[in-house]
């Protein structure tokens, strides 16, 4: 689409399918519903959802992208915004394959205009509700919020993948997001990056969408008494602290705050929650400290890729699923 044919308020969605379930696609596809265009990339074999889109009566408003590997959230989303900055297209709002939108139309077209008035911005976040160890997002119907757009900091929860509207342009700018981050903090590196070049981050004041915090398992406490915490694999739990660890010493100086932050999250609610989801805690002290040492290895030569050297020495062979086509940008 050229620019001269774009709408006044042309109203653009996108997400990311891997190994995606029926529900989870119906969960999309009644999310696309409130686009004018709805971006799927397929990181996966992509599958037939013709008769999903006729049932929800998106035909028209889905466009198909396919990947043919799997390239992490960060290589599909950077797929997905270059398929919109090559049509001009100046807003996406991305997100998750589980993430369902609770905002209606008109409100989330409103949220589309305001950012008329911002030319300069990397992304837009919306307001979460942070609860450990999950987040929910509901909306009042009977309490309409006019959406205002503020400024805020970096340290705000608003700026994730799943749920953020990106400037094409900015992205473009900014080189994309940073695929050998594979899925774990790519939304972080993009907003602690933009910070350094001298970007402003904003946040809208009302809730966009449910969201959980990834696998959920029961954890008992007494019989009667459990707890539901995300869980993640002991391979992404080796991304998040390779890749936290490497932002952490590269951004100290620039974002001492964060930083501060990020220590004390990963090393002590972070290594609490792995620690009682995971019955092999073995594992799991292989995957933080070979996360660790890759993340300081990583920074030593800050001007290639990710390394992987403690993964390989010393995690991938005590786990049984890899990470998907992981050596592939290493």
């Amino acid at each position: 689409m050229k620019s001269n044919d774009l709408k006044k308020n042309y109203i653009i969605g996108g997400v990311v399918f891997y190994n995606p379930t029926e529900e989870e696609i119906k969960i999309s596809l009644k999310n696309s519903s409130l686009f004018d265009e709805f971006i799927i990339v397929w990181n996966s074999r992509k599958l037939d959802i013709t008769n999903l889109k006729n049932e929800f009566n998106v035909v028209k408003t889905i466009k198909e992208l396919e990947n043919n590997l799997n390239l992490g959230i960060a290589g599909g989303l950077n797929k997905l915004m270059n398929y919109a900055f090559s049509r001009d297209i100046e807003y996406v709002l991305c997100l998750d394959q589980d993430s369902q939108i609770v905002t209606d139309k008109r409100q989330l077209s409103e949220c589309f205009d305001l950012l008329k008035g911002f030319s300069n911005f990397p992304c837009v976040g919306f307001q979460r509700e942070k609860s450990f160890p999950k987040y929910n997002q509901s909306k009042n119907k009977n309490n309409y919020i006019i959406p205002k757009i503020n400024k805020t900091s970096i340290l705000n929860y608003s700026f994730m993948h799943s749920g953020c509207i990106y400037s094409t342009k900015l992205w473009k700018k900014l080189r994309g997001f940073r695929k050998d981050f594979f899925i774990e903090g790519t939304d972080t590196e993009y907003c602690l990056k933009a910070k350094k070049e001298g970007f402003d981050l904003y946040t809208f004041n009302i809730n966009l969408m449910n969201h959980d915090s990834g696998i959920e398992k029961n954890i008992y406490i007494s019989s009667k008494i459990s707890l539901k915490l995300g869980y993640h694999p002991p391979w992404r739990i080796y991304l998040q602290y390779r890749n936290n660890i490497y932002l952490i010493l590269k951004y100290f100086s620039t974002n001492f705050y964060w930083s501060l932050k990020a220590l004390f999250l990963n090393f002590s609610i972070k290594i609490f929650q792995v620690f009682i989801t995971e019955k092999k805690k073995g594992i799991l002290l292989l995957a933080i400290t070979a996360g660790m040492f890759d993340g300081i290895i990583s920074i030593m030569f800050d001007n290639k890729n990710m390394k992987s050297f403690f993964y390989d020495l010393i995690l991938k062979k005590n786990i049984k699923k890899d990470i998907p086509k992981f050596n592939r940008y290493i």
